[in-house]
């Protein structure tokens, strides 16, 4: 008998390597959600790592005053993430706090419209941008992702 008729005696088909295809299948579909899950994971980290940065910078620039360049410093160093840049560069504004617009800019002299005195204030800002391991399409490669904090001086 010829192996063509041994094979598919009786209708039953021979099954050998179907496990195989069905794990190639699914193995490729399961690494391309771990990839994804992994890039988000790490959008988030390093989003926190910008947040925290910012946050150092901004205790720095209320413990010790003014400085732009130490200020950027303690930014910059503030993790081991080495993308993150201090963009815009520290500023330092005089303002009005307001209770709902937050900080008001206003000239260094004078008084608030509220009466109260005009203060000091830092701005930091941080930047940071991270290229995805899974560039999909219908999303960019890269994401920047920035963070922004004023302190009061005064």
């Amino acid at each position: 008998m010829p192996w063509w008729r041994r094979r598919n005696r009786g209708g039953v088909r021979d099954r050998r390597g179907v496990a195989a295809i069905e794990f190639a299948i699914a193995s490729s579909a399961l690494a391309l959600m771990m990839m994804g899950i992994y890039d988000y994971g790490n959008t988030a980290w390093h989003s926190m790592q910008v947040r925290n940065a910012v946050r150092a910078g901004s205790a720095w620039a209320a413990y010790h005053g003014f400085d732009a360049g130490k200020i950027a410093t303690t930014i910059t160093t503030a993790s081991n993430y080495p993308a993150i840049t201090a963009t815009p560069a520290p500023a330092q504004i005089c303002g009005c706090p307001d209770p709902v617009a937050g900080i008001v800019a206003s000239a260094c002299t004078g008084s608030c419209p509220g009466g109260g005195a005009i203060g000091k204030y830092v701005t930091v800002s941080a930047r940071a941008v991270y290229h995805f391991v899974l560039p999909l399409p219908g999303r960019n490669g890269a994401v920047t992702m920035s963070a922004q904090g004023i302190a009061r001086l005064e």
